[in-house]
C-alpha cells in the first residue's frame, strides 16, 4: 500500500480533464490508482489535516496541543501502529517542518524521515520534488531488500 498526500494540489490536472500534460508521472500513477475527484481537507491547515488523515478521526476528536505546529499526543493511534509489523514495513517521508518527530506524527513508523532543507531546520529551505522522489525511492528500495 502506498499513500501519497500532496498539500494544495490544484484541480487543473490531466486526470481531472485538464488538457495540458503538466504532471505526466502523476497522471500515469493516477491511471492505476484510486483517485478521489471530490476530496476535501478535514481542517483548514496542513498541520491539522494530515495527522487526522493518518488516524482516521476529525482533529477535534484527537488529543493534541493547541499550538500552530500541532503536537499530537500518544493517545492517538496512527496507521503505522495499526499495520501488522510482520507483514508491512512502515515508512514515512515528509518535506515540511509540520512533520518533525516532535509533532508526534512518527508514531508507528519504523522509518520516519523529514527531508533535509525544510522550513525551520535549514537557513535556506530547498525541498523539491526531485529530492523527495530520490529519498522515497531509496527508502522503498532499502525496505524491499531483506
Amino acid at each position: 500500500m502506498l499513500l501519497i498526500v500532496i498539500d494544495s494540489l490544484r484541480t487543473d490536472v490531466p486526470w481531472h480533464g485538464y488538457r495540458r500534460q503538466n504532471a505526466p508521472r502523476l497522471t500515469a500513477l493516477a491511471k492505476e490508482s484510486v483517485v478521489y475527484r471530490r476530496a476535501y481537507a478535514i481542517s483548514s491547515t496542513t498541520a491539522r489535516s494530515i495527522a487526522p488523515l493518518l488516524v482516521g478521526r476529525y482533529p477535534s476528536e484527537m488529543v493534541r496541543s493547541g499550538s500552530y505546529f500541532t503536537t499530537w499526543y500518544p493517545d492517538n493511534v496512527f496507521v503505522g501502529e495499526r499495520l501488522d509489523k510482520d507483514e508491512f514495513e512502515t515508512l514515512a517521508l515528509h518535506s515540511h517542518a509540520y512533520f518533525f518527530r516532535a509533532t508526534g506524527m512518527a508514531q508507528g513508523f519504523e522509518n520516519y524521515q523529514v527531508l533535509p532543507g525544510t522550513v525551520l531546520n535549514d537557513p535556506e529551505p530547498e525541498p523539491s520534488a526531485e529530492k523527495l522522489t530520490e529519498t522515497a525511492k531509496r527508502m522503498i528500495s532499502r525496505a524491499a531488500d531483506p
